[in-house]
């Protein structure tokens, strides 16, 4: 009986040593940056952007945030600072939702009252999507300022494996790998190409009827009164500069086809007249450069761009080019759906494709 209870109080020190030494490895690394920001000594490896965008938004010296999906990935903020004269954080999520935006910019303003600018990439997706849906589930933990939570972090054995450890080998290693990365994150230039544009989806595309206009009003008008507009309601002495990106000709032949395009615009038109009603909003659209969107060479698929594209993007709003206002939004975009619906798919894509 003495040694089984000997052996128990053995096992049972052995186990809270080991979750004592495995959490302070996890505090002195800290993969994760929820406690401070990245150093040179101590690297950062293999991160996802849901785990590491909260310790970026906690822990770094910005006045600009740049948020969006993954359209927003290639840019290059460093080029954004040095254009606008700003420090500015790059904060995106893959496929992301306007939750998703909403949930990290809370965060960014709960951690800073000094951002003066946002940058907000806007995707039609994102405002027709449950609006309190992220796209992948969030770690809480992360997100909140609660700190009887980080034992959450610490002693997270999915954080210690995926994270503490590839943090401390690489480390070793000097594999120097930042969350915060400055510019592109697909920038192998042999990706873009229209070969890779016309893989990404087929030719011909079945046809559908329209859905109509307001399919998706719904989701819409809730992600707009209560993931956007109550930020700029908000933050007053922030800019929001929205902007939309230029999907190529493809992705717009699938939304034709799908039936959306008389709801994507619909969306678009509603979102963006709400949005141009406040003094500290400015509005950029890129997608009706037909340079860019009819050149697949581009894309790396049917709407992911090169890294160039992300650059010209920030020079232009610089100059103050491709914006719109609340005098003409409404005649850009009706301008372009004409154009889209009047485009000769078949022509172009026969073209491409050598048939």
């Amino acid at each position: 009986m003495k040694n089984s209870k000997k052996w128990c109080i053995v096992l049972l020190s052995l186990t809270l040593i080991s979750v004592m030494l495995f959490g302070t490895v996890t505090y002195a690394l800290d993969p994760l940056i929820q406690y401070r920001k990245e150093s040179n000594l101590l690297t950062y490896y293999e991160s996802s952007e849901i785990y590491s965008n909260p310790g970026i938004a906690k822990n770094y010296d910005y006045d600009s945030v740049l948020v969006g999906s993954s359209m927003v990935e290639n840019t290059d903020v460093s080029e954004m600072d040095d254009l606008f004269g700003y420090t500015t954080i790059k904060v995106p999520y893959s496929g992301g939702s306007s939750y998703n935006h909403k949930t990290i910019l809370d965060v960014c303003f709960n951690s800073n009252d000094n951002i003066k600018n946002v940058f907000w990439s806007l995707d039609e997706y994102a405002l027709t999507t449950d609006y309190q849906t992220p796209r992948y589930p969030l770690p809480d933990y992360l997100y909140d300022f609660d700190k009887t939570n980080d034992l959450s972090y610490l002693l997270n054995l999915d954080v210690f494996y995926f994270y503490t450890i590839k943090d401390a080998f690489n480390t070793v290693k000097g594999n120097k790998q930042l969350a915060m990365k400055d510019g592109s994150w697909n920038a192998d230039e042999s990706i873009y190409c229209k070969e890779n544009a016309l893989a990404s989806f087929e030719y011909p595309y079945e046809q559908t009827e329209s859905l109509g206009e307001k399919f998706f009003a719904d989701d819409l008008n809730d992600n707009l009164t209560y993931n956007i507009i109550p930020l700029i309601k908000e933050n007053k002495n922030t800019t929001f500069r929205f902007y939309m990106v230029p999907y190529s000709i493809a992705y717009w032949y699938i939304e034709k086809s799908d039936g959306k395009l008389d709801a994507h615009f619909y969306d678009v038109k509603k979102a963006l007249g709400e949005i141009l009603e406040y003094d500290n909003t400015e509005v950029y659209f890129f997608q009706d450069d037909v340079d860019i969107i009819t050149n697949l060479d581009n894309y790396k698929d049917y709407s992911h761009f090169k890294p160039e594209i992300n650059s010209y993007m920030s020079k232009e709003m610089k100059k103050g080019n491709y914006r719109l206002t609340k005098d003409n939004y409404e005649e850009v975009l009706n301008n372009f759906k004409k154009y889209l619906e009047s485009f000769d798919y078949d022509t172009f894509f026969n073209e491409y494709t050598g048939n």
